[in-house]
């Protein structure tokens, strides 16, 4: 019995923001592919490719950052390395595709 409350006192992070991030970033991945694929991408398609890539996946995964630091102050904080792993990975290519975004619109704008 005794195992069986400590294992229900678990502290585990948050897994949604990782999630919506990875989402973020895919939407995002895919808007910059479906520019570099098909013909030119529209203005308002770039903008929402970088606010989905360099803002919300960015601010998302931040959102998990500080969970998981607030988390690990429990004495039952189990730590899950493959969900900080993965919001890595989704933050690093988020800002990519962000950043190609954001060159998309500014040769747009410069037009």
């Amino acid at each position: 019995m005794a195992g069986r409350a400590v294992a229900s006192q678990a502290v585990r992070t948050p897994r949604a923001p990782v999630l919506a991030a990875a989402v973020a970033m895919t939407v995002s991945a895919g808007l910059a592919a479906a520019g570099l694929l098909g013909p030119r991408l529209d203005l308002w398609a770039a903008v929402a490719g970088y606010l989905l890539g360099a803002v919300v996946a960015a601010a998302l995964v931040q959102v998990h950052r500080a969970a998981r630091n607030r988390a690990s102050s429990s004495p039952w904080f189990n730590p899950e390395p493959a969900l900080d792993r993965l919001a890595a990975l989704t933050l690093v290519a988020a800002l990519l595709s962000g950043t190609w975004h954001a060159y998309l619109v500014a040769t747009e704008l410069a037009k």
